[in-house]
This record gives structure tokens, C-alpha cells and sequence, in this order.
């Protein structure tokens, strides 16, 4: 289904004399990123929305995608398992948010932050077969995903202490931190096999 309509939408460019034929393949496969890209952002707003934590889901998806962008991670080999992994990684936001207790909030803020540097200090970036970065590549985001997740921290970090009320939010912030370099774990211990299919946001 969701290759059926990037293809349309491709040979409505082609007909439009937007793009040449023969990138056809090209353009199929980054509709279909981006479709599935954004319905998984909007499905998982409508779920923040529902629980009434549309801010929380937005810091968490924020801050994850940032840091993902440049540090890689965890790939799905299918649009539909993607989408389920992705409903995975948006877990552990609500489920902590309703039940830690409000004494642990900043312990885990702080461990999440730790864990998340730790780890994206030491693999950060982590490819796919299928995007495979070259050694330019490779240096340029390390230097960028160590950046932003120092950025992050601070940002968490500031904010905490000047606004205290605030740690509820940052919560999510700080998870979606260390969700993804949990996923740059799971790479490093189970490397991809090759011919393995790559989607963007899981």
C-alpha cells in the first residue's frame, strides 16, 4: 500500500516533467521514507494528545530524532515492523511519566543523560548496509552526534535547574536521549545481516 502510492506520487512528478524517469526508483523509495516517516510522527502526537502529554511526546521525539540523525541506530527491515519498533522506542515516555515515582525523576533524568553520552561517545555513528558511511562521513558525525548530545544534556540540565516544575517534561527529553543509543547497542551486538532492508526512523 504504502509503495503503491509513493509510486503515484513519483509518476505524477515524471508526468509534471519534475523529475527524470530514470530516478524513478530513487524518488519511490524516498516517498516511501518520508510517508511512513511522518505517519509514524503523527500517530505517535495522536497518542501523546490521547494521554494528554502531546508536550512530553514532542521533547522525546525531538530529541530522538536529532541525535538519531547523526549517531544512526537500529534499522527495521519493513515498513510495518518499523512502525511497531517505533511504538517500542515511544514506550518507556508514558509508562515512566505515570508511574516513577516523583523522588526518582531525577535520578533517571541524570542516568538517562549518562547512558546516552556514554554510549554515543563511544559507537556513535553507526550505519546500515544500505547507507553505508564512508570515512569523511563517519568522522564528520561523530563529531556531530557528540555535540548534540553534550547539547542536549546541557539543555536538560539548565532548564532542570531553573525551572524545576519543568523535570516532568524533561523526562522525555532525557528518554528519548538514551533510546537511542540504546539502538546504537543493539547494532553493535547484533550487526545487521547482509541484503538487510533500512527505513528511517527505526
Amino acid at each position: 500500500m504504502l509503495e503503491k502510492v509513493a509510486l503515484q506520487l513519483t509518476q505524477i512528478m515524471i508526468r509534471q516533467n519534475i523529475i527524470d524517469p530514470a530516478d524513478e526508483e530513487v524518488y519511490v523509495y524516498g516517498w516511501s521514507i518520508t510517508i511512513s516517516t511522518l505517519g509514524s510522527l503523527i500517530v505517535l502526537l495522536l497518542i501523546g494528545a490521547f494521554l494528554g502529554k502531546l508536550l512530553g511526546t514532542a521533547l522525546f521525539l525531538a530529541f530522538f530524532i536529532l541525535l538519531r540523525i547523526y549517531a544512526g541506530g537500529y534499522h527495521a527491515n519493513s515498513y510495518g515492523r518499523c512502525f511497531f519498533i517505533t511504538m517500542l522506542f515511544y514506550a518507556p515516555g508514558p509508562i515512566l511519566h505515570f508511574y516513577l515515582p516523583s523522588t526518582y525523576i531525577d535520578l533517571t533524568i541524570a542516568m538517562s543523560m549518562v547512558t546516552a553520552i556514554g554510549i554515543t561517545w563511544r559507537w556513535a555513528p553507526v550505519d546500515h548496509p544500505n547507507k553505508p558511511l564512508n570515512i569523511k562521513d563517519k568522522q564528520k558525525n561523530k563529531k556531530i552526534s557528540r555535540t548534540i548530545v553534550l547539547g542536549q544534556a546541557a539543555i536538560v540540565t539548565l532548564i532542570g535547574a531553573w525551572q524545576p516544575w519543568a523535570k516532568q517534561y524533561l523526562l522525555w527529553a532525557a528518554i528519548g536521549m538514551a533510546v537511542t543509543s540504546f539502538t546504537l547497542l543493539y547494532v553493535i551486538y547484533n550487526p545487521y545481516k547482509k541484503g538487510g532492508g533500512a527505513n528511517e526512523i527505526t
